[in-house]
């Protein structure tokens, strides 16, 4: 069988209809390729491609559609949003709230955080949005906490099948309401997939998890499901996880956990090691006020997204963490970066938008590559991108 060509098949069944942007959908079947990879013998390919056209892909405009019409055409009570994460956190829940109060169907006012929760009229609902598809243990925490004092929603795209009974059990007692979109519960692989085969094969790379937390995902779930290429660590752990050590190899995940996979290969792949001249000519601007590539580097996986210090350790090419906390202090306490509850933000918009173009020029070159700008040639492509 030619691997590659299968790479692109499952690709094309599993996730072309969401990923309109023709880069992205080369860059995924690229990393499906290296995902097939992690095992040698077909049957486990086929075992792993079966896995990946299991999964249900939703983008993030599915999911604000659905919320912002709940919200407007199902729930006509008077209402205020309840912010559940802390502003820095970038959660989705906070993602759906900037985004419903963008499009004007709630003021800033009307979203309050747990220290304004004493304020409000208790006439009002409570409503939180999110996408559910946890077990639903914080946010059935804090209902059980409030519930005979306030009216509590929730509101949600796709919730799983656990969160979702646990809900129910909640509304038949009359202590809140559930609206949502029911087509869209996410169940576990031992629901979806019925081959003997396939079940086996993933409870063998589980058993490869060096962390037994996360065996076959957070709680055992082993749920099916990406937010645009985003993955939850209750989904199953082979899909996403950098701790499974499989027949004594590193295992290469297909979708980022907290990172959109098309972002950690433009890093790892395509910046760092394919477009190098591109990042010296970017450090090059900075020279006078960085004192190594590294810290460049550093800028630029904090702008896609990577909060943890043990990957930045290894995309940016330190030897220790002592090295790279040396590097972090240097960032912080200069102002090119931001540290708020333990995340780190860009705080230097020079270098952000450098870092932007960089990605643009990338992404324009690619597609000057695959052949859709024809109407350019690459020279101009990039004279265009330059940062």
């Amino acid at each position: 069988m030619d691997y590659k060509n299968y790479a692109d098949v499952i690709t094309e069944k599993s996730f072309a209809s969401k990923v309109d942007d023709p880069v992205e959908l080369h860059i995924l079947k690229k990393t499906v390729q290296q995902f097939l990879n992690n095992v040698r013998s077909s049957k486990q390919k086929k075992a792993l491609g079966k896995i990946l056209q299991a999964m249900q892909w939703f983008t993030d405009e599915e999911v604000f559609k659905v919320i912002k019409s709940k919200l407007l055409y199902q729930f006509y009570e008077d209402y205020n949003i309840l912010k559940i994460k802390d502003k820095s956190d970038k959660s989705s829940s906070n993602y759906y709230i900037r985004r419903l109060i963008n499009h004007g169907v709630k003021s800033d006012l009307e979203v309050i955080n747990f220290n304004g929760i004493r304020t409000i009229d208790k006439e009002k609902y409570l409503v939180i949005v999110d996408d559910f598809i946890g077990t639903g243990d914080t946010i059935i925490d804090f209902i059980k906490s409030y519930y005979d004092e306030y009216k509590i929603a929730i509101v949600f795209h796709t919730i799983s099948e656990e969160g979702y009974v646990r809900f129910l059990d909640l509304e038949s007692k009359g202590k809140i309401k559930i609206i949502g979109n029911l087509h869209n519960i996410v169940y576990s692989y031992r629901d979806v997939i019925k081959d003997d085969y396939v079940m086996n094969f993933v409870k063998k790379v589980a058993n490869s998890n060096t962390n037994p937390k996360y065996m076959l995902g957070y709680k055992k779930q082993g749920l099916l499901v990406t937010f645009n290429g985003k993955c939850p660590n209750n989904n199953l752990d082979l899909i996403w996880s950098n701790d499974i050590l499989f027949n004594g190899y590193s295992w290469t995940p297909v979708l980022g956990r907290k990172i959109a996979y098309q972002r950690i290969f433009f890093v790892k792949y395509e910046v760092i090691k394919k477009h190098g001249r591109l990042l010296k000519s970017l450090f090059n601007e900075y020279q006078d006020v960085l004192n190594d590539i590294r810290q460049l580097k550093i800028c630029l996986c904090v702008h896609v997204g990577y909060d943890s210090i043990n990957e930045l350790i290894d995309i940016c090419g330190y030897d220790t963490r002592q090295e790279i906390d040396i590097d972090l202090e240097f960032l912080i306490t200069s102002k090119f970066l931001l540290l708020n509850n333990e995340t780190l933000f860009i705080k230097n918009y020079d270098i952000e938008a450098g870092i932007s173009n960089m990605f643009n020029h990338v992404i324009i070159k690619e597609k000057a590559k695959l052949g859709y700008m024809k109407n350019k040639s690459n020279r101009d492509v990039v004279r265009m991108y330059r940062p």
